[in-house]
């Protein structure tokens, strides 16, 4: 599954960079408790959390996706090739989003994009920050977007852009989930991430495929 294999992966680049969970949860503000558990497999983290986590970490967060560091500045992703994960509440939950990495095998990027589904009852007072810009494009259905004390309401074709160290989330506003594309600036592509030496790349490997 690839929550365990994301997991595996936070934990393999943590440990042969000498990062402690200590040290991590410093870095990012969570707890060594939640980390643990992202680690394991247990729990999936949000977008804000991965750029959180990957900043901490110095790496891009297409090396979580892939075993081997993308060196193609081309990078192309069928339908059935996305990377899915759900950072799950309960399973089945209407809580959970589900996001679809599209951008893993792309090599020296600076912008991350998803395909996401946000839940239906998302809670309005749990918000999300991240250094960085975001922008949303609405695929189908209908989105609020949650900016601090702000709400907007969304339909298929509109687009929002946002700086995102504001407190944010979204949830599905139509009776059938909603779609959105993201495309987030992670502020930390500034300079880019230090790739992994051949020592620390995770020992999974997966094989790749050109089409």
């Amino acid at each position: 599954m690839i929550e365990k294999q994301l997991g595996q992966r936070v934990r393999e680049i943590r440990l042969r960079r000498g990062i402690t969970l200590a040290v991590l949860g410093s870095k990012t503000g969570m707890t060594k408790g939640y980390l643990s558990l992202v680690e394991r497999g247990v729990k999936v983290p949000t977008i804000a959390s991965l750029v959180k986590i990957t900043k901490a970490l110095d790496v891009a967060i297409g090396v979580l996706f892939e075993a081997e560091p993308p060196q193609d500045p081309v990078a192309i992703v069928r339908k059935g090739e996305r990377k899915p994960f759900v950072p799950a509440v309960r399973a089945g939950s209407r809580r959970d989003y589900h996001y679809e990495s599209l951008t893993f095998r792309a090599a020296k990027k600076h912008m991350e994009a998803f395909v996401v589904v946000p839940p239906v009852k998302a809670n309005p007072d749990q918000l999300y920050d991240h250094d960085g810009e975001e922008l949303i494009f609405i695929l189908s259905g209908r989105v609020e977007l949650i900016l601090r004390d702000r709400l907007y309401v969304l339909g298929p074709g509109d687009c929002g852009f946002f700086d995102s160290s504001l407190p944010h989330t979204y949830r599905s506003a139509s009776p059938k989930r909603a779609s959105m594309l993201i495309v987030i600036y992670p502020a930390q592509y500034e300079q880019e991430p230090r790739p992994l030496s051949r020592e620390e790349r995770p020992s999974v490997s997966a094989p790749r495929r050109s089409t």
